[in-house]
């Protein structure tokens, strides 16, 4: 409560990402652009298979810049009552964002994929939202 995304990033991403999303918001720029190439889509995001990179790196867009710094404000205490869960990957850094979420009581799930496992993964990942919603 309270938080923005950047501050749950920095332990995912590390200091240099938070850097140069800090250094759009300082030059005023309302969206960080996408990655330029499909290689630079795979890097970023763990996908290896020709045909989903391609898809992929068709479809990507800017992100707004400012949706990294708006802290999300959860003022109803009724929201406390609806369950709550965060499904991570293997991408480096999202244990920690998983351990906060299951220290706050969050149901977590994990997919040994990359940033997208919508796209590598969507028969696990379906599954598991499956679950989720049956509960």
């Amino acid at each position: 409560d309270g938080e923005s995304m950047l501050d749950q990033l920095e332990a995912v991403r590390g200091p240099d990402f938070i850097d140069r999303i800090k250094g759009f918001l300082d030059r005023g720029e309302p969206f960080l652009p996408p990655p330029d190439t499909a290689e630079e889509v795979g890097s970023r995001w763990g996908i290896t298979d020709p045909d989903d990179l391609a898809w992929v790196a068709s479809r990507v867009t800017p992100h707004p810049s400012a949706s990294f710094v708006q802290p999300i404000r959860l003022g109803r205490p009724e929201g406390e009552t609806i369950p709550r869960s965060f499904v991570g990957s293997s991408e480096a850094g999202f244990e920690s964002v998983a351990g906060r979420a299951k220290a706050a009581g969050w149901r977590t799930y994990h997919i040994e994929s990359g940033h997208d496992p919508m796209v590598t993964h969507p028969k696990e990942l379906a599954e598991i939202l499956l679950e989720i919603a049956q509960q």
